[in-house]
């Protein structure tokens, strides 16, 4: 799978708390539904 950047906003999340957000890609090739691993914990702080 390629290393393409993406945004993702997440709401209803609680303002002054930190959050660990981890992502995975998921492909659909010839009916197969492809998923990669979960990526590293991100720490996030919310304003």
């Amino acid at each position: 799978m390629s290393k393409n950047k993406t945004k993702l906003k997440v709401k209803k999340l609680k303002k002054g708390k930190t959050y660990y957000v981890r992502v995975r890609a998921y492909a659909k090739k010839g009916g197969v539904i492809h998923v990669s691993k979960w990526s590293k914990a991100k720490k996030v702080r919310v304003k």
